[in-house]
């Protein structure tokens, strides 16, 4: 009953989160669903391990302690590699899983990162949750007692007409994920298609920046801009205010000999051609079928052109900055 009932009840749960079809309840929704998929695994983990402990003496002792340790941590990884290493979950599985979880920790640390892909993103956790609620159950679990069920329960757990002496027989671990997944709300898009357009967008903000960029900047040229905004990145990486203390003779002379490598040996990785070829990327994405290669394809994207997006976001912040400090300073403010 303590395996049954929580996970029945909090994918309920996330589905009515998920039907109301905001970025809010979408976050708590994903939270949800990770949580009920970290106790699914979990449990099966510690099934596997109880089983070769009271067998190690006839059948020999499959995994190493450090392994049960580490697999019976709080570590989320773990518990997958261990499950597709014993075979009871797909190597697909047990990638979705662990790119998705990323997405659990952001949205409960950080919220709306990701808003424009979170309900799909959840609305297929969920499926996968399912699933494993089903082909993961416990070699052996208690069942509640009809009376203690809730509302909530008894929608999906019970038929009609079931009574306290056919309750048990009856009980279905494949008709009670089924019951679960036609709750989920009618998608619009599929998660490929979502993830698609969250990135197509990013790729064309960062490109409208550019143009935005190429008014200040001295007049600089979009592919200028460009070279500019990584080489900045490139000079004051390493320092801890963003900027160089020359207030010093040493200071300066860091300063000036860092420029000096920049100038000899430094090159740009990403031109105007990048960000076009980051734009298709993008749009290719939407045509994959499959949701564990289409996130692992978007989250490849991503990482390709975050870093160089959040300087050329800091870049106009810090252009609008300037211009709105001058126009203070032409009304004499």
């Amino acid at each position: 009953m303590r395996y049954i009932l929580p996970c029945v009840e909090q994918l309920d749960l996330a589905a009515s989160l998920l039907n109301e079809k905001t970025n809010i309840k979408s976050r708590l929704a994903l939270i949800l669903i990770d949580n009920i998929v970290e106790l699914i695994v979990h449990t099966k983990c510690v099934s596997i391990i109880r089983w070769d402990n009271n067998f190690k003496r006839t059948l020999g002792e499959k995994y190493t302690q450090k392994d049960k340790n580490e697999v019976l941590g709080k570590g989320f990884d773990p518990k997958f590699k261990f499950l597709f290493k014993a075979g009871v979950i797909s190597e697909k599985q047990r990638d979705f899983a662990l790119l998705v979880h990323p997405f659990r920790n952001e949205a409960y640390h950080l919220g709306i990162i990701h808003d424009d892909i979170i309900f799909e993103l959840s609305c297929e956790y969920f499926r996968m949750a399912c699933t494993l609620f089903e082909s993961l159950r416990p070699n052996t679990y208690s069942l509640p007692r009809i009376e203690q069920l809730t509302e909530t329960a008894k929608r999906h757990l019970l038929s009609s007409g079931d009574t306290k002496a056919n309750f048990i027989t009856k009980f279905d671990f494949c008709e009670i994920s089924n019951s679960l997944v036609k709750m989920l709300p009618i998608q619009s898009s599929s998660l490929g298609m979502a993830l698609s357009n969250s990135a197509t967008r990013r790729a064309k903000d960062i490109k409208e920046m550019i143009h935005y960029l190429c008014g200040g900047f001295n007049k600089l040229t979009y592919d200028e801009v460009i070279y500019q905004l990584q080489y900045d990145h490139e000079l004051y990486k390493d320092q801890p205010d963003g900027a160089y203390q020359l207030s010093n003779q040493e200071e300066i002379n860091k300063y000036m000999s860092k420029r000096k490598f920049l100038n000899d040996h430094w090159k740009p990785k990403i031109t105007g051609n990048t960000l076009e070829r980051w734009e298709r990327r993008a749009t290719e994405i939407g045509h994959i079928k499959d949701s564990t290669v289409a996130l692992n394809k978007f989250i490849s994207l991503t990482n390709d052109f975050q870093q160089f997006e959040r300087n050329t976001h800091d870049a106009v912040m810090q252009m609008d900055m300037a211009i709105n400090i001058e126009i203070d300073r032409m009304r004499g403010k």
